[in-house]
């Protein structure tokens, strides 16, 4: 009886040092699962450029473009910065204030838009390597930035086509993925990729 008695006394401890054990790695995988989730989950900013008709510029000894930066994400983008590879960029300091510029933009609110102003010399064809180049934080008061480069020549255009212009396209009920709706959807093909529609119309001629 005292052997028995032993015996499962032994048992229940050395079950309970193996929980003691296993409780610790337990709750260091449930605390990076959660981590990693939040992390996940957390509203990201997606900045996208795109050119816009140019409007009341003026005369000068060169040339004008615009662009608009957007924040496509649900997230805010912080201190974003602008340089020019072979251009001038900048945007103003204020919108009531047209004589005074600047390279840098606090924020930039999920959803919002901003003006951004491209200086070229007079006449000159945009080069290969000619790009807005553009940095931000993704959250404030953070080491950690991000960086695009785009090439002017290959900037998305203003999207001017009413709905019923495009080809209409007929998609299977299987599909699913987003990307996979992009792909077969030519008003997301033509905000995505609008060189691409360009090389293949300038092969058809």
């Amino acid at each position: 009886m005292y052997a028995l008695t032993y015996a499962a006394e032994t048992d229940s401890a050395v079950t309970w040092m193996d929980w003691a054990k296993v409780a610790p790695t337990a709750a260091v995988v449930s605390a990076v699962v959660t981590l990693l989730i939040r992390w996940w989950d957390k509203p990201r900013p997606v900045l996208h450029l795109e050119m816009r008709l140019r409007e009341n510029i003026g005369e000068a000894s060169f040339d004008w473009g615009v662009a608009a930066l957007i924040n496509l994400g649900d997230g805010d983008a912080f201190d974003i910065r602008l340089f020019g590879s072979g251009c001038d960029v900048g945007v103003r300091n204020t919108p009531d204030n047209e004589g005074k510029w600047t390279y840098r933009i606090p924020v930039l609110k999920a959803g919002a838009t901003q003006l951004i102003a491209i200086g070229t010399e007079k006449g000159k064809q945009m080069e290969k390597g000619d790009a807005i180049i553009v940095t931000w934080a993704p959250r404030s008061r953070r080491w950690f930035r991000r960086t695009m480069r785009i090439d002017v020549a290959e900037l998305t255009g203003e999207h001017l086509l009413p709905p019923g212009v495009l080809e209409y396209v007929k998609i299977p009920w299987w599909v699913r993925r987003t990307s996979s709706l992009e792909r077969k959807t030519p008003r997301a093909q033509e905000y995505l990729y609008p060189m691409r529609r360009f090389s293949q119309d300038r092969k058809g001629k």
